[in-house]
């Protein structure tokens, strides 16, 4: 059932360009930005989930980072958080 669920997300993520992480060149830079940010905030987001239903060994790790991208987010671009 996981192997399953995961290949559904992994089919039905379509990437912005053809690198992961790498936006369109022709993207003007603050539609880059902007798109950068809802990213990030998407994965804060799935961090933090990850923490509350990950395995132990693991879910301290997802509560860690899934704050710290929450608190980098608040700290440079309080307008949008």
């Amino acid at each position: 059932m996981r192997d399953r669920k995961a290949a559904l997300a992994r089919d039905s993520f379509t990437p912005l360009g053809t690198e992961p992480g790498v936006l369109p060149p022709d993207a003007h830079p603050d539609d880059q930005v902007a798109r950068a940010l809802l990213d990030a905030r998407g994965l804060a987001t799935a961090f933090l989930r990850l923490g509350r239903e990950a395995r132990s060994q693991l879910a301290w790790r997802c509560e860690g980072v899934g704050s710290a991208l929450q608190a980098a987010l608040t700290r440079y671009f309080k307008e949008i958080s």
